[in-house]
């Protein structure tokens, strides 16, 4: 369906790619309808300490390194502002935990120690068939990325996905560290088949940095029956993969500029998954006839899967 463009896109980030192909409807309302509401979702728990165990390691290794900063922006101006309120105690407390846990096992010796170029929080920029896109990066040891990713920490647990090279499980009661053997097989799994969103944002990266060869590295912090696991995943992304999302981003990017004043957008098929998605009602459903006539319908709600 043809809608009317009131705000351009000037180029697509992964999130973006992402809630497009989830659903193309929010992603006009937000992006192109101007409902800049519909841009951030509200900070949890989770996403929280997510936040404050990222903030702490990127300071440590912004001082160890003598990296170059803003004075304005030290840590605790960056846990101010970046975690919300509400949660922002319980964040600074449990995320400085992980991190202290996370440099004993060793992880951020190799970063450290790397005899390259480090970079935090690294703003990407290129332009990929045509397609102008953008990203923030964790951290960039030369041209390798490396991302982290927390998980678990609201009220469901979550275990370390399949593919891990390397692991170490701390125990919260005893504060005692184990380290895992190594996965007998980690080179079976390219990204896409451990986490398709991930190697999605991976592939926004290495375009972004230039690398034919699609490799990366993603420390995964897990919760789970009083245990927080770390595990490193290494490896590349296929090239089957990187085609399929390529033909897709070029899709995408043609129908939302490809006329100057509409643009096509794709008529929403409401389902639990994508509209309320972990017992969540879109931000947008308010604005969508297409779920108010389907699972906004009281006498419906549940039917559709």
């Amino acid at each position: 369906m043809k809608l009317p463009v009131f705000k351009q896109m000037h180029y697509v980030s992964p999130s973006s790619f992402n809630s497009h192909q989830s659903c193309e409807f929010l992603t006009y309302l937000a992006r192109l309808a101007g409902y800049k509401e519909f841009l951030q979702d509200k900070q949890g728990i989770a996403a929280a300490i997510g936040t404050a165990f990222d903030l702490f390691i990127k300071d440590k290794i912004e001082r160890e390194l003598s990296l170059p900063r803003n004075p304005e922006l030290n840590l605790a101006y960056m846990l101010k502002t970046r975690i919300d309120e509400e949660h922002r105690e319980v964040a600074e407390k449990t995320g400085r935990k992980i991190a202290k846990a996370y440099i004993a096992c060793g992880l951020l010796e190799p970063i450290l120690k790397f005899r390259g170029d480090v970079h935090v929080d690294v703003e990407l920029r290129t332009i990929h068939l045509g397609v102008p896109i953008f990203g923030i990066l964790d951290l960039a040891l030369d041209d390798l990325p490396l991302d982290w990713k927390t998980r678990g920490f609201s009220k469901s647990s979550a275990y370390p996905k399949k593919g891990w090279v390397k692991r170490w499980d701390w125990d919260l009661e005893t504060g005692s560290l184990k380290n895992r053997d190594e996965n007998p097989k980690p080179d079976k799994y390219h990204l896409e088949k451990v986490n398709p969103i991930w190697a999605i944002q991976m592939l926004f990266y290495n375009w972004c940095l230039g690398r034919k060869q699609k490799h990366y590295v993603l420390e995964e912090i897990c919760h789970h029956n009083d245990i927080i696991s770390f595990a490193r995943h290494e490896g590349s992304i296929s090239e089957e993969f990187e085609t399929s999302i390529s033909e897709k981003l070029v899709v995408m990017w043609d129908n939302i500029t490809g006329q100057m004043y509409y643009a096509e957008i794709e008529e929403p098929s409401p389902s639990k998954w994508t509209c309320e998605k972990f017992g969540f009602i879109c931000k947008a459903a308010h604005l969508c006839k297409y779920y108010e006539n389907t699972l906004g319908r009281e006498d419906r709600r549940g039917d559709y899967e």
